[in-house]
């Protein structure tokens, strides 16, 4: 996820959405059937907190850690 608001600092805020069982997955997010009184994740983010996932592609630089261990004693 990449943050582009412009916002800086610390937010505190709750959804309510639903959690309906889980559905089948999209090539992007999970798609989970919404009750008849509840909003979706997306929908509760957009119109509860203002804000908006939008998929899309960025190249950027990535760090792939292969393994770790912990270091042998000496």
């Amino acid at each position: 996820m990449i943050d582009r608001t412009g916002l800086t600092g610390y937010f505190d805020f709750q959804l309510s959405y639903d959690f309906g069982p889980f559905g089948q997955m999209s090539k992007l997010v999970t798609v989970r059937p919404i009750g008849p009184d509840g909003v979706s994740f997306f929908t509760a983010l957009q119109e509860q907190a203002g804000l908006k996932l939008d998929a899309a592609r960025e190249v950027m630089d990535v760090l792939v850690i292969d393994s770790a261990k912990l270091p042998d004693p000496d």
